[in-house]
Formats: C-alpha cells, structure tokens, sequence
C-alpha cells in the first residue's frame, strides 16, 4: 500500500498555543449577528522624559478612545519587568545573563509574543550565523516563562517558513533555530516517498508577476514577492490578540531599489527610484504596524555594510520598516547582547487596559488612542485594530494561521474548538505506509461545524524536525450528520514521534473540532520481532468510514476498504473502541499486528499483563487468540480477546508482549485505557 502524504511545512510548531477566559478574543464566526461584543485588550508602554519605563500607573492615569469616542476601561493589569543578575559563562552556553522568574502567579490575559525571523533571502552567511547565535541569545537570556515566541525564516526559494509557532516552551523554540541551516527549502529533499512539499508561504496558486526575462526584473520580482508574504504575514498576525513584537535579522533591501541615486533617505518625502517597490514596502512597514506589531530590525551585515557602496546598502530600508511600525533599528548584530538587553527592556514594562466595544463584523479598521493624565510622560500603544471579519472573507493565508491555531494550540487564541477521539497507530515498517490516523466523529455531532459543508484534515507534526506532513478533504453535512464516523487517513513517515490532529472545520463560519492523539514511529530491527498498537474493537451499529484523500478506482469511485485491508476483521457488528471503556467490561476484542525480521521458523506467543495507573504490579490477563492471517511477507494480523476481571473506574496500563519462542526475542507495547 502505497504513502498517501497531502504535504510538508517546516514548522516546529505556526501559530502554536493558548487562551486564558478572561483575556482572549474569541473569534465570533456567527454570521446572523451584525454586532459582536467581546473584551478588547490593549498593551500599553508608558516612559518618562528619559525614556525609562513607569512603573507605578493606576487604571485612572489612563484615558481610551476608539474611534474618537472616550471608553470606558473595565480591566487593567501592570506587567514589570524582574531585574537580571548577571552570572558567569559557561562552556557551550549561548547567553550569559538570566531572567529572575516574575512572581506573579495570576495568569496575565496579555503576555509578551516574540516572533524570530531570519531573512534568508537579505542575509550572507556570516550574518545568519551572527543572527542566529543573537536570536539564541535573546531565547535564553531575556524570556520570562510565560512570554511565547515563534520563529520564522524566509528565502527567494521556500518563501516565508513558519518553524514554530507562538509556544512557551522556549527549549523547544531554541532547538528549533540551532536546527536551522542556511537554505531550510532544500529539506524537501528529503522527504518520504510520494510526499509533496507545500508552498512554504502558505499562499495557495502561483505567482505572477509584471514584466520578466532580465536578471533585473528577476530581482525585482522577487523583492516584489518578499513584499506580498511579509504583508499577508502582517495582516494574519492581527488577529493574535494583543502587541507583538517582531525581532528581523536581515541585511535589508539595498537603498537603490527605494531611493534615487544620491538622495537622502527620508521616508516622507522619498524619492522616484521604483515607486512600485518603496510603495508596497512603506505599505508593508504600514501594514505591520496598524497589527499591533512592533518590528526590531536588526542589521544583519553590521559594520561590514559601511564597506560597501552607499546605493547597495540596506540599513534605510531597515529603519524604514522600524520606524513605520512603531519599532526600533539596530545597526550591528554583532551586539546582540545590548540589544537583547534593549528589546527586552522596551518590552518588559508594560499595562494591559481592556474595554468592551461593540464590534461589527466588517473587518474595519478601528483607531485606538490612549491619553496619559500624569505630566512628563509618554504613552506607546497600538494605533489601532481591526475588527472581525467573517471567515469566509479569509485570506489564503488567515485560514492557515486559523488552522494552525485551531489544530496545534492547546488552547487556542481564536476559538474553543469542540473535541472528539481519535487515535494514531502504527501498523507496519515499510514507510510506505505505516501510520492509520482514526477519528471517531458521532452521529449527533454538533450542526455548527459540519452543516452544511465541512472540510477534514489530518495534521502529523514530527517532534524533532518540526515537519508537518497535512492531507484534508472536502465533506457534506449528509456524510456525516447523523452517522457514527470513523475519519482516517493512511500515512507512510519516516521514524519520529509524531503530534497528530484530526481537524473538522465549517467552510463558511470556521467553527472547528479536533481529534487529537501522538505516536511513536521506530525502525524495524534488523532480526527479531515488532509489535505494533492494537485497536479495541467493540459491537455497535453501523459505522460510517472515510479516508482522507482517499484513491479512487478505475470506474472513478473512492475506495472503502484500504482500512479493512489493514485491520481485517471490522465489519457492521464491530467498530473501532477509540474512546473510554465502560465499567462492568468483561471482555474486550483487539485487532493486533506484528512484524517478524530474519527469524527462520519463527513462532510467536502473545501475552498480556495489566496495571492500574501508579501501581508497579502487573496481573497476567488471559489473552485468547481467535484468529490469524498471514497479510504481507513480514507481517501477521490477529484477532485476539482480552478477559477481564470485575475492573474499578479508573486508568490503566495494559502491557502486551509478542515473543518468539525459539530465538526468546521479544517486542513490548504498553497502552493506557480509562474505565469510566
């Protein structure tokens, strides 16, 4: 059976993860309701005459305006920054100083959001590795814990790659960037058999340009498209709720694309060099601004740009988007630790004001203004907001960052997404195919998500390397709405261990659900035995089967049976047990399969043992081997049955054993099981 693999995005896990009650902004998908009300929060920076941070602001030194109308503000928090000690290096350690935890145990309804790009397509070698060790620095030595940062990269080839998502887990974070080489597209090179790289931009349908055919035009096309994903990228960070702060090593565009030759580089009154160009990108530096995101440009060429000639420098086009978007510039990577020092200074004070405004779903622009009553300070907050929009007027790439969020965040920035079981097994070692990825979706399932038209997507996020590998298909209410469901899909990946989702997600509103379940994939050994996760089988009605991005036969009909051909014994009597047992279970059917390697004459006993969860003792179960079939060269399927005695609700462990008795090599599988 062949790999059926949708796609590859390098991520460490876009847009992942979470939502406090009182602090979030619910996406509001309903398209009946004109009007929406919500909490909005805004952070707010406060500074005396010498530019130090204020730290003692009550809720009456601020006054709001939305739209020029005063609001009334209903919720205030103050964030300070803990001071830093100072500590000694170590060998092989990036930074030198770390963070006093805060100590502030309320969980704030605004953190600080870090995003790390590195421009691949504006940076040498010598300045991604300067930039690389300055993000590494910055992770470990300013973040406090609960501050979330995602990196990025972006090259002419790959085009913007998210490779993590916003996360707390800044070890993971920091994993992520020394994973990063200097070209990350080429890793599609590796990828499985029969596996197809997605646009790394997230952006679906080609490209196309004015003009073409000199190397001219070629530069400026692709300067032209850094400028369309950086300015999607702006617009989707919008909807993360809150101020964001873009960290951007590069060595920025050189000056002669924006400014005529000789000209003074001054951003109100700037000179016809390419208006196309330095329009979209002082839209672009715009565009950043008016989402709440401040960008801290960092000049990745350093000292070594005054080398070079004025014209090919790219400092201005880095203050241009610093200043525009309410940031700052810094002129020599080289510095890192001042900088990381600054950014984290500039960042680390804040005030989080929250008022209720009443928010149609237009997606206008609205203008925030946030006066300060005490003399002899300056206020810094975002200049405005957009309101809602409904989901259908996503863009391509809004709907990825919606699915990522929806998908890979525990608890999610815009919605909370409906829940149900599914399962990752896996079930052979030929990559080919070895992972079945199931969901069981009920038949009263809710009618917000899956009428009148739905579309499903499996999602499998490998740890280690950060590649997403998706598929998805297109379903109807009448294939689902009141029907038991099992959603599946037939994967081969290579060895990892993998975070899977199951996704259902209304094509019109955007309401979601998800399924969720991990997987460990391991190599075969090259002698012995390998004992893969059974499934639970359980009497019941008749169940409805659908495989992502399923082959279709000759006549042009989809197949049904590529989930039967695994796992043989499934008929209308007996469905998948992906859920919690019921108490009073005497008995229980599993489909099991195990491999066999360069064994001559091999016979395999079974056994099987059980532990609740937290007790060392196992208990042998009887375990009843009802049939056998020989599938493949290597591979055997069983249908077994376990007895149980009278189990207590509760977790357990059951610990399955498949042993050749001659050669005495074995393969264990553990699996946890409520009984409720």
């Amino acid at each position: 059976m062949s790999a059926i693999v949708g796609g590859m995005l390098f991520l460490s896990v876009l847009f992942p993860l979470r939502q406090e009650s009182a602090g979030i902004e619910p996406r509001h998908q309903e398209l009946q309701h004109e009007v929406v009300v919500q909490l909005k929060l805004i952070q707010v920076y406060v500074v005396d005459r010498d530019g130090n941070p204020v730290a003692d602001m009550t809720q009456d030194d601020f006054e709001l305006y939305e739209n020029g109308r005063l609001q009334k503000i209903t919720d205030f928090e103050k964030h300070l920054l803990a001071p830093f000690v100072k500590k000694e290096d170590r060998p092989g350690e990036v930074a030198a100083e770390k963070p006093i935890p805060v100590t502030d145990k309320i969980p704030p309804k605004l953190t600080r959001k870090f995003f790390i790009l590195l421009d691949f397509f504006q940076i040498d070698l010598v300045g991604f590795n300067q930039s690389k060790k300055a993000a590494l620095h910055f992770i470990v030595s300013q973040l406090q814990s609960t501050d979330e940062v995602a990196v990025l990269s972006y090259s002419s080839v790959g085009h913007l790659i998210f490779h993590q998502y916003l996360t707390t887990d800044h070890q993971r974070a920091k994993e992520t960037l020394m994973r990063l080489r200097r070209a990350p597209e080429r890793n599609v090179e590796s990828l499985p058999q029969g596996a197809k790289p997605v646009r790394s931009s997230m952006l679906d349908g080609e490209r196309r340009f004015e003009g073409g055919g000199g190397s001219g035009d070629s530069e400026k096309n692709k300067i032209r498209s850094f400028l369309t994903d950086m300015n999607e990228m702006a617009k989707s960070l919008r909807m993360i709720p809150g101020y964001k702060h873009l960290i951007y090593f590069s060595g920025g565009i050189t000056r002669n694309w924006l400014y005529d030759e000789g000209a003074a580089p001054d951003v109100t009154t700037m000179p016809q060099a390419d208006p196309g160009i330095r329009v979209r990108y002082e839209e672009m530096s715009k565009e950043f601004g008016a989402a709440g995101v401040s960008v801290y440009a960092v000049n990745a060429d350093g000292t070594r740009a005054y080398f070079e000639e004025e014209t090919n420098r790219g400092d201005h086009a880095l203050k241009m988007i610093a200043d525009l978007s309410g940031g700052k510039y810094f002129e020599d990577v080289m510095k890192y630790e001042k900088i990381s020092l600054e950014i984290n200074a500039v960042t680390g004070n804040y005030y989080v004001l929250g008022f209720y405004p009443d928010l149609r779903m237009d997606g206008k622009y609205r203008e925030i203004d946030v006066r300060i009553k005490r003399p002899g300070c300056r206020v810094m907050a975002q200049s405005g907001y957009f309101s809602p929009k409904p989901f259908t007027e996503f863009s391509d790439f809004e709907k990825q960052v919606h699915l990522f969020d929806l998908a890979l965040n525990e608890r999610p920035y815009f919605q909370e997404p409906f829940r149900f079981s599914a399962v990752a097994a896996a079930f052979s070692s030929d990559t080919q195919a070895n992972l079945a990825l199931i969901s069981c979706v009920p038949g009263d399932f809710p009618k917000e998500v899956i009428v009148p038209r739905v579309e499903a997507i499996a999602l499998m996020v490998d740890r280690k390397s950060n590649s997403l590998y998706t598929l998805r298909r297109a379903l109807s209410s009448s294939q689902l709405y009141g029907k038991k469901s099992y959603i599946y899909a037939i994967v081969g990946l290579p060895a990892g261990e993998y975070d899977c989702r199951i996704v259902l997600r209304n094509i019109e509103s955007g309401r979601g659900a998800v399924g969720s379940a991990s997987v460990v994939l391991s190599d075969p050994p090259k002698t012995g035995v390998k004992l893969y996760r059974p499934l639970f089988l359980i009497p019941g009605e008749k169940a409805n089967y659908l495989e992502l991005e399923a082959k279709k036969d000759e006549a042009g009909e989809v197949g049904k049976d590529s989930l039967r051909q695994i796992y043989p014994y499934l008929s209308n009597d007996l469905s998948f047990l992906l859920g919690e047992i019921e108490q009073g279970t005497a008995s229980l059917l599993a489909v099991l399969r195990y491999s066999v390697f360069e064994l001559q004459d091999p016979r395999i006993r079974l056994r099987a043992s059980l532990a609740s969860v937290g007790d060392q003792r196992e208990i042998a179960i009887p375990l009843r081997l009802l049939n056998r079939a020989k599938q493949e060269e290597q591979a055997e399927v069983c249908l077994v049955e376990f007895k149980f005695d009278d189990l207590q609700a509760g977790s357990y462990a059951l610990k399955l054993v498949a042993e050749d008795e001659k050669s005495h090599l074995k393969s264990e599988v553990t699996l946890d099981f409520k009984i409720k």
